[in-house]
């Protein structure tokens, strides 16, 4: 395993992040890769009456790695929200959408990646914990 290490910009989180890159199988050039991290909100502010937004600071190990941006909507036709994250990495960014109905964790998918990951197509899985929210990111290129 190698480990990636990467500074983040997510729409709303902070903390550890741990990035091993796995071969995805034996006939497959694509490699799965996964990011771990923890974040912890900076700001966050009103922007309506349905729609938020802040900034995270996200660290592994104690350590700063990166930041994110998080745009929230809730919809109350359908009684559902909806996370836009963006995740600015060393090397690049990767953009999220999770919608957070029911209890945690919640998933959703990566759309977009720059850079390093640019192509990137996957899974984003949050969990809350105590003053953080601890963040997954899984992807293939």
């Amino acid at each position: 395993m190698r480990r990636i290490v990467s500074g983040a910009v997510v729409l709303a989180v902070s903390g550890f992040v741990t990035a091993a890159a796995v071969a995805a199988g034996p006939a497959s050039t694509d490699k799965t890769r996964t990011i771990r991290f923890a974040s912890a909100e900076q700001r966050a502010h009103n922007l309506g009456r349905y729609v938020t937004a802040g900034t995270d600071v996200d660290k592994r190990r104690g350590n700063i790695i990166g930041f994110d941006v998080i745009r929230s909507r809730f919809h109350p036709q359908t009684q559902r929200a909806t996370e836009e994250f963006a995740f600015a990495l060393k090397g690049g960014t990767i953009s999220a959408v999770v919608n957070t109905n029911g209890p945690p964790p919640y998933s959703g998918k990566l759309t977009h990646g720059t850079d390093r990951y640019a192509g990137a197509r996957g899974s984003i899985e949050i969990d809350l914990a105590p003053r953080k929210t601890l963040v997954t990111l899984t992807y293939r290129q």
